[in-house]
């Protein structure tokens, strides 16, 4: 630092330095700071926005305080090279070294720095990093940096400078005449960066000024980097950092419609563009934040186009479109944004949008918000064609393939899961935001609750958002759940004055709804107002909600479809099969007509049914709920065992916890519902996913069946229990290996199943008498595969040896099976009557038309009846066939055995020597599952294992249908058409002996009871009674043996429906000591009167 030269160079900065402080700021022209007064503090140096028809705002200072003007007038820069041109130099990206904050900047500090540097006064050590010998700037080379960042020539530059594609005349002469003296001076970069801009602006599209003005911050960095240690060292960083600060008060001032001629549209932004192409370094997007936020006036004139383009960008895409998600990342980009403060103004602004949440809702409120809300758009993306014809129209406009559908869903399925992810990214930012949580939450509350009709089965979907829309916002708050511990979710919230959904009118698991609002009404008055709930809470339990609003519709809806696409695939194919009959008849042209609508319809529905393939069944999509399902089979084990809820203590409690009772049906519902579909559409996703907490929930829930009002609920679990079965569906193998192996299962799922057996007599349903045999055919199916275990056949007679409940077990067992046989094998008749007509042409075709159409309908109901009533049957019957075998005294009890034998009597005269028998042969018996043979052996066999004394003397009292010819007629064709060992049909041989034997004994013992008392008679069968009892809550008499048979199909008073159970009967003990004493007496005149 001791030439000369150098010492009067700085000289004459400090007195010019000096002049220019002394100078008087102008007005600024564009109505805000300029770019010097963001960088110093202070008011900078007039420079003006072009008027219409200017180019170039100049820096103005009189001749006393070195102020100076462009000698070229309105112009002074001369574009050399078109922006499409630039040099390779001008489009490098440097690497961020920069900071993301506003940065205030003391000018004169370089020239201090220079001179302590110089003099050595500093005492303390040298650090490395700061201005020393070694990092000397030379003038040159600093107008060099200067002219390689802002891409403008300026004279006196050294060998380091890269050839500028732009040249701005006024500086370079001020710069050659001393007017400015160095390049660190801020008025020369504040008179470029004017110049260009205003000289840009005139001449090229927003985008192009913008990306010229991004290039050169850009640059900055590029350069930072390039020059290494020097850059941190002043001169050098004063100017990078005033050159990248002054860049972006510049980009502000354009983005705020600075030199524009008209006003910029409110929805359309020259940022989004670059955005779009993430053309800036990642610090760019910060610093201009933080410079903004605190004006919310700029900030605003800045962001608000930008959010209204990124929506009006997404308002116009389809899926199909290639940059559909573009608009999506934009936004995340914008939220994401977090300042050293914690804030995040973009969020702030969003909330703010007057379209953020709509007011002033009509009918339609669902689909409005929907459609109209700033966020509805961006979640509206889908593959469903009621919302959006993309994929209809590109893909199934023509002809519809299984295997189209296949090549076409990984591709969508991927968009939208990776759209949903960026959503999710925005939401987040939103929620996590303080100051904009409230409103996201209450928008998304908002949105479900004014949707939640959709869960109405005929809900009307114009009324309503989308199924598209709502997968996609169920997503993100599956997303948004995925960390909350359940630990930390509170379960009182639904129950709160702070719940954002309504509640009041639903069914509830075990309690009614007014004792549900009861207690909260006592929770309110105990505890006072309810506390904000925390974020976990509110989170979760809008997650379930969603699930209930979202997908449950989607998933019934489905499955309509495909009903739907049946029925009229069926319709079509009678009418195509028919034509020969009608193709003449004056209902052609309608027939016609008729084929052609109904081909349109399939073909729509198809399209739409591919469509909802794409969009529902999604891997991801089932995987994700799987998992929240796994964390609300969680949070209701916490009611039940809060200690161990993912290894509960079983037996519970006999009555369910308060919180677990009040729960909502539907929680239960939808997860057993959606286990249904799973298994049925995409079984693979249900086996992986199905974690041991949902498989804990499942069997603990059917373990204790008392803990739900509503029959149906424990049905459907059942169901769910038999569809993972592998003789139903051999995909989830696994899943039922699981199931078989878990301790609840082993230990107490028997009990329960027979005992749900039972109760699921009375489900409360208008056709509970007909859901009673489905779910009883699915315990049947489920009984015999743990019959196969022998672990499960342990517990099973085991509970055959407790109480009475195995007993009302068989007893509805034999309620079951006699009225299927008998409703089938009387289908199986009408059959083949009309078979048998119907073969015989002449007799047929002398039966008028309306005759002819009325019994080929019955014929059809009678196929369908017969085909589900014979499949019922058949597996109660190997039930009895594979329980007699290993618990035989039970079925020999006094309760049980006379009507287990009166049943089989009666099943095998119609088999044998009865009177329908020959009518119960019918074309195609395949067709109905029916199979004589079978049915006949396995009811041998039911009377081979209970062969004893007992069981002939029950066939004995058999008086309507024991006959020793049936049994004669058994014998031979277990010899000839069955095949049986010699040794069953001696076995079987003598029973049917033994028992004949009997009848004939007793007919001959066998007193004629005259005159009986009609108080000695039962109120109900009008017969002698043996054992008299008194029924509590009717108070009349019946025979012990006949009450307790009715007890155990109907637990209640037959003469007035009361609750009854057999420990309440009481004994008429005088009334029968007087009945045995009258039969004495009857007896002693008998004899004397035979003598």
């Amino acid at each position: 630092m001791s030439d000369p030269n150098q010492d009067e160079m700085r000289r004459k900065r400090l007195a010019r330095l000096a002049k220019l402080e002394a100078a008087q700021p102008s007005a600024d022209a564009l109505g805000a700071k300029s770019p010097t007064t963001e960088l110093t503090g202070e008011p900078s140096k007039t420079i003006k926005s072009p008027e219409k028809g200017s180019v170039s705002p100049p820096v103005n200072m009189d001749t006393s305080s070195s102020t100076f003007t462009s000698k070229q007038g309105t112009s002074s820069l001369n574009i050399t090279k078109t922006m499409e041109k630039d040099s390779p130099e001008a489009m490098e990206v440097g690497s961020l070294k920069g900071g993301a904050s506003q940065v205030s900047l003391d000018f004169d500090s370089g020239i201090e720095n220079m001179d302590v540097d110089e003099k050595k006064e500093s005492p303390m050590k040298r650090n490395r990093t700061t201005s020393s010998a070694n990092y000397e700037i030379s003038e040159e080379m600093l107008r060099s940096v200067v002219q390689n960042i802002l891409n403008v020539s300026l004279p006196g530059t050294d060998e380091t400078a890269r050839a500028a594609s732009l040249s701005c005349p006024a500086a370079s002469e001020m710069l050659e005449d001393g007017c400015i003296v160095t390049a660190a001076d801020p008025n020369l970069i504040s008179l470029v960066l004017s110049d260009i801009s205003a000289q840009l602006a005139s001449n090229l599209p927003p985008e192009k000024v913008l990306k010229f003005l991004l290039e050169i911050y850009k640059r900055t960095h590029t350069e930072e980097a390039n020059l290494g240690r020097r850059a941190a060292v002043p001169p050098l960083s004063d100017v990078i950092v005033a050159i990248r600060t002054q860049c972006l008060n510049f980009i502000s001032l354009f983005l705020e419609g600075g030199w524009q001629d008209s006003a910029t549209p409110y929805n359309y932004s020259p940022l989004y563009t670059a955005m779009q192409a993430e053309d800036f370094p990642p610090a760019f997007l910060p610093a201009l934040i933080d410079m903004l936020y605190k004006d919310e006036s700029r900030f605003d004139a800045v962001f608000s186009p930008l959010l209204n383009h990124c929506l009006n960008e997404m308002s116009q895409k389809k899926l199909t479109d290639e940059k559909c998600v573009q608009p999506v990342l934009v936004l995340r980009q914008l939220t994401e944004v977090r300042l050293t403060s914690g804030e995040r103004p973009v969020c702030d602004l969003i909330v703010k949008h007057p379209q953020f949440l709509p007011e002033g809702l009509g009918p339609s409120a669902g689909l409005q918000v929907a459609t109209t809300s700033f966020l509805g758009a961006f979640l509206a993306p889908s593959v469903f064609p009621e919302e959006d014809t993309g994929i209809v129209e590109k893909y199934f406009k023509e002809k519809i393939s299984s295997s189209q559908v296949k090549t076409i869903a990984p591709e969508y399925q991927k968009d939208l899961d990776f759209l949903r992810s960026q959503l999710h990214a925005v939401m987040h930012c939103l929620v996590v935001n303080p100051s904009s949580r409230e409103q996201t939450i209450n928008y998304i509350a908002k949105l479900l609750n004014i949707n939640s009709k959709r869960q109405q089965l005929q809900a009307n979907e114009r009324m309503n958002a989308g199924d598209g829309l709502m997968l996609n916002l169920m997503s993100v708050m599956q997303l948004l759940s995925t960390k909350v511990r359940m630990d930390k979710v509170d379960p009182n919230y639904i129950h709160s004055d702070r719940c954002r959904f309504e509640l009041t009118d639903e069914a509830r698991l075990k309690n009614s709804c007014q004792e549900a609002q009861e207690y909260c009404e006592a929770q309110a008055k105990e505890n006072g107002p309810s506390k904000d709930p925390n974020f976990p809470t509110e989170c979760w339990f809008l997650a379930l909600y969603s699930h209930h609003i979202c997908i449950q519709p989607i998933l019934r809806r489905y499955q309509r479809r495909l009903r739907h696409i049946r029925e009229l695939q069926h319709r079509l194919d009678e009418l195509e099969k028919s034509e020969p009959a009608w193709k003449n008849h004056p209902s052609a042209h309608r027939n016609k007509q008729m084929i052609k609508t109904l081909k349109h319809q399939i073909k729509k529905q198809s399209r739409s049914r591919a469509c909802a393939d794409i969009g529902l069944l999604d891997q991801t999509l089932f995987t994700r709920c799987m998992n929240f399902y796994s964390s609300a089979a969680e949070h209701m084990l916490r009611f039940v065992d809060p200690v161990t809820p993912l290894q509960p203590r079983v037996p519970f409690a006999p009555e369910p916890n308060p919180l677990f009772a009040m729960l909502p049906e539907w929680v239960v519902d939808d997860i057993a519902d959606f286990l249904l579909f799973g298994v049925q559409f995409l079984p693979w996703v249900v086996s992986s996913s199905l974690d041991n907490t949902m498989l804990t929930w499942l069997l603990a829930c059917l373990a204790h069946p008392q803990y739900f009002n509503n029959p149906y609920l424990v049905s459907k679990l059942v169901e769910v229990l038999f569809v993972v079965n592998p003789v139903v569906q051999e995909k989830t193998t696994e899943i039922y290996s699981r199931i078989m192996s878990h301790p609840i299962c082993e230990e107490f799922l028997p009990s329960a199943l027979m005992r749900f057996y039972t109760d699921v007599e009375q489900t409360g349903s208008s056709n509970e008498f007909y859901e009673k045999f489905t779910t009883r055919y699915h315990i049947s199916i489920i009984m015999k595969s743990m019959w196969e275990s022998a672990v499960h056949k342990i517990a099973i007679i085991s509970e055959s040896k407790n109480g009475k409940q195995f007993i009302r077990f068989i007893n509805m067992m034999m309620n079951d099976t006699t009225f299927l046989l008998d409703e089938s094998l009387s289908a199986l008749t009408r059959i083949h009557e009309v078979q048998e007509d119907m073969a015989d042409p002449a007799k047929w075709a002398a039966q008028d038309q309306e005759t002819r159409q009325s019994r080929h309908r019955q014929l059809n109901q009678d196929e369908r009846q017969c085909r589900s009533y014979l499949t019922l049957a058949r597996e109660t019957v190997d039930m009895f066939h594979y329980l007699t075998e290993g618990v035989s005294d039970v079925f020999l009890r006094p309760e049980l055995a006379d009507r287990l034998a009166a049943m089989l009597d009666a099943v095998l005269e119609q088999l044998t020597s009865g009177p329908k028998c020959r009518n119960l042969k019918v074309k195609n018996p395949e067709k109905y599952g029916w199979e004589p043979k079978w049915l006949l052996s396995h009811i041998i066999d039911i009377y081979l294992h209970l062969a004893s004394d007992k069981m002939a003397q029950a066939m004995a009292n058999d008086e309507r249908s024991f006959k020793i010819e049936t049994f004669q007629d058994a014998i031979k064709r277990m010899e000839t058409t069955l095949s049986r060992a010699q040794s069953d049909v001696q076995k079987f041989k003598g029973l049917a002996d033994q028992a004949n034997a009997l009848v004939i004994e007793r007919m001959k013992q066998e007193l004629t009871w005259e005159n009986v008392p009609e108080e000695f008679e039962d109120a109900v069968m009008g017969e002698l009674m043996e054992d008299p009892v008194v029924l509590p809550t009717s108070g009349k008499v019946m025979d012990r043996r006949h009450i307790i048979r009715h007890l155990l199909s109907t637990p209640n008073d037959p003469f007035n429906r009361q609750p009854l159970t057999e420990d309440q009967l009481t004994p008429a003990t005088e009334l029968k000591i007087k009945i045995q004493e009258w039969k004495k007496d009857q007896i002693q005149k008998q004899n004397a009167k035979n003598q």
